[in-house]
């Protein structure tokens, strides 16, 4: 029966039918709702139900069932929070911690089977793994000095669980299959969340874990799609935006090109809404990076003239709506400089990296312990902050908790990913390989900025898969060229 369906591609469709008018029917999600958006959400349905079943005949027919496993946690992972299985006594059980709990129960069972768990022979970043499990120790360590121990907990359980993410792609993702796999995840997670966020804006229909939920009437546009707030859903969109731009660079398939260049407008055209000035800057410098590094002289011939072309046109036809976004924009970025009122965003955040230099100080560059920043803010801040706590930058926040050598390393070690990947991008001529070189290292230049506009980065897992992508591929690479480029053992 699976292999009829497999290979029947009227078959596919009508089970997508089906499954979506299931779900509407379950979740009465288009009560109220008018028939096109009933139709547009069961046309979604139908279309991701037949690209899951091409994926899985394409990806997990030679699979085992870790491999399946960490894929399906991987998926369920750029979910995040924003689905919720059940909750007991305030703990909530989310898919991919389910998933989480699963492959390490798989690997467990490997143990107790006498088997190894991972194979040290055949890892080839061994040094910064060691750093990320001192990190993880250190964290631990840090318990003892930490003046909120809830926090610390929270904040150890978010480091543990990414850095295991990590170390289970490393062990397990060991082909260039796995790595375009991976990159597919990546795609089709970001189609969804983008489908997601449009639903938000247009619709106003909003997960349970969105603020948005209980904003003004004027804000309900605003898109969150699986996260708490619209910094959080902006600086994923601004690393998965090179993503699609990749898809629609490398991949042969025109109506692939087209699906990932409307991917590109809406995902650039729900950054903007968002209102987040820290990835407006970040994209720019992305773009930058991509048209001088990553296109050829011919291609970035093409793309000036078609561009200049393009923007003419566009004055001409929507000048007075183009000049509207553009004001928007200047608006925005003007605030950057603005330090007049003591209550400025911009203001309040220098504010709170005064008070982590004072925290810095005060521990000898040791931190104040993992997951305490909040509570020092709250309880020991000595510049206003206007009743705001949270750091609101993965760096600081990152320095604060750990201090300067976790800090320094971890800095290091993103610089040798960017460096390692940009030189193999350069002696390799495969366009799959260069399609995913081309997402991560614009990714990488996205990165620094992007993580400075969510309210905790820690706890969010698009930037634990981000990282272990690229981790996995520079192991990847490590293994080729040392000529040990086999298929997975586990």
């Amino acid at each position: 029966m699976i292999k009829i369906i497999y290979n029947n591609k009227i078959l596919q469709v009508i089970l997508g039918v089906i499954f979506g008018f299931l779900v509407l029917r379950i979740l009465n999600f288009s009560e109220g709702k008018s028939i096109y958006f009933s139709m547009a959400l069961i046309l979604a349905i139908c279309i991701v139900t037949i690209a899951s079943i091409k994926f899985i005949r394409y990806f997990w027919r030679d699979s085992s069932i870790i491999k399946i496993t960490l894929s399906l946690l991987l998926m369920t992972a750029f979910l995040g929070g924003g689905v919720s299985l059940f909750s007991i006594a305030g703990f909530s059980m989310f898919p991919y911690r389910a998933f989480f709990l699963m492959l390490s129960l798989l690997y467990l069972t490997r143990i107790l089977m006498g088997k190894s768990p991972v194979n040290w022979k055949q890892i080839q970043i061994k040094p910064f793994i060691y750093f990320l499990l001192f990190w993880c120790g250190y964290a631990v360590c840090s318990v003892v000095w930490a003046k909120s121990l809830t926090d610390a907990i929270q904040e150890i359980v978010f480091l543990l669980i990414g850095v295991f993410i990590i170390i289970f792609v490393v062990n397990t993702y060991n082909s260039e299959k796995r790595y375009y796999e991976f990159f597919t995840i990546w795609i089709l997670m970001t189609f969804l969340l983008v489908t997601i966020g449009l639903i938000n804006h247009f619709e106003h229909l909003h997960l349970p874990i969105s603020r948005i939920n209980n904003a003004y009437s004027y804000q309900q546009g605003i898109p969150t799609a699986v996260f708490v707030n619209e910094n959080d859903y902006a600086s994923f969109l601004a690393i998965s935006l090179f993503f699609l731009v990749a898809l629609v660079h490398y991949f042969p398939n025109r109506l692939i090109k087209i699906i990932g260049l409307i991917g590109v407008m809406a995902s650039a055209y729900l950054i903007l809404i968002t209102d987040s000035r820290a990835n407006y800057i970040s994209i720019a410098l992305g773009f930058v990076f991509w048209f001088l590094f990553m296109i050829t002289a011919k291609l970035r011939k093409q793309i000036t003239i078609f561009g200049l072309l393009a923007v003419i046109g566009a004055f001409v036809l929507f000048s007075e709506r183009i000049m509207i976004v553009l004001k928007s924009i200047y608006i925005q970025l003007s605030l950057l400089f603005i330090t007049n009122d003591a209550s400025a965003s911009v203001d309040i955040r220098k504010n709170l990296l005064k008070n982590i230099q004072i925290f810095i100080e005060d521990t000898y560059g040791f931190g104040i312990g993992a997951g305490n920043a909040e509570y020092y803010m709250r309880n020991f801040g000595v510049y206003e902050t206007m009743n705001n706590y949270n750091v609101h930058n993965w760096w600081a926040e990152t320095f604060v908790h750990y201090g300067a050598v976790i800090l320094i390393i971890y800095i290091i070690m993103i610089i040798y990913l960017f460096i390692k990947i940009f030189n193999y991008n350069k002696t390799i001529n495969d366009w799959k390989i260069n399609m995913i070189n081309e997402s991560i290292l614009c990714g990488l230049v996205v990165f620094p900025l992007a993580s400075v506009s969510p309210n905790s980065f820690m706890a969010l897992t698009y930037n634990w898969l981000f990282i272990a992508f690229a981790f996995g591929l520079v192991q990847y690479y490590n293994k080729k060229e040392k000529g040990e480029d086999n298929e997975e053992t586990i």
